[in-house]
């Protein structure tokens, strides 16, 4: 007598669709050689939002630091400082943690799950060990996703004292050729429609020096513009970029 053959159900967690590019893809309705651009959105909203909400006029430094095959991204804000509780609750990627999923503004907060995919972007673009480091309220949570045989997405991190610092910093590391990344056209667009904001960029290229030996740095500064119409957010940049000679080491 020919035996049965007994099928097994499987179930497959859709939490794994945040560390995967086509999962990402879906998620944020962008190609995977998008999602350099897509962490800089991201992270410039919240870090607005973050300054507003604590009743500040937003100052934002970008920073883009490229060592090799590595890019590292980060924005930082003055906000009130992400709390250590949100970074915790935010890598349970079985809900959504966001302050804006029921309210929109007409270039912010489509996403609603921005932190969630800006931790696994790295994980999809197969970044290797590199971590994703959030910073506020005096603590530094350095997040490496590991997904495990069953498609969940496991997240141990390394928590630490920094002391007290003003806002918060978030650092992504993304890979230096396989995604587009503008830093300054993002200034730029995070100075044009928020008038009311000062948004600072600096670009260190490690490896490349000026002629005098110093790292290679470029500054785009976007200085707050006083215009007699509040609700105008047409006003024209100031940024300056400073450059030099540069050998490669």
């Amino acid at each position: 007598m020919q035996e049965k053959l007994e099928r097994t159900t499987f179930e497959t967690s859709r939490q794994a669709e945040y560390f995967t590019a086509e999962g990402l893809t879906k998620l944020t309705e962008q190609s995977r050689e998008d999602f350099g651009n897509v962490v800089l959105k991201e992270l410039g909203d919240n870090a607005l939002d973050a300054a507003e909400t604590a009743g500040v006029a937003p100052e934002l430094l970008i920073k883009r630091e490229r060592r090799g095959n590595i890019t590292r991204v980060s924005v930082s804000d003055n906000g009130g400082g992400i709390p250590p509780k949100t970074v915790e609750s935010m890598q349970d990627f079985s809900t959504l943690t966001s302050d804006k999923a029921h309210y929109r503004t007409p270039t912010r907060g489509a996403q609603g799950n921005a932190l969630k995919t800006i931790i696994g972007i790295p994980h999809a673009l197969d970044i290797g060990d590199e971590p994703v480091i959030i910073e506020g309220r005096g603590t530094r949570h350095t997040i490496k996703p590991v997904i495990d045989a069953a498609g969940v997405p496991r997240l141990p991190s390394r928590v630490e004292s920094i002391g007290e610092r003003v806002g918060t910093t978030v650092t992504v590391p993304l890979p230096t050729k396989r995604v587009k990344l503008d830093p300054s056209y993002w200034t730029k667009a995070f100075a044009i429609f928020n008038p009311h904001a000062f948004v600072n960029l600096e670009q260190v290229d490690v490896g490349v020096e000026h002629v005098n030996g110093s790292p290679k740095r470029s500054n785009l500064i976007n200085r707050p513009c006083r215009t007699p119409l509040p609700l105008v957010s047409t006003c024209p940049t100031t940024g300056v970029a400073l450059t030099g000679t540069t050998r490669a080491l």
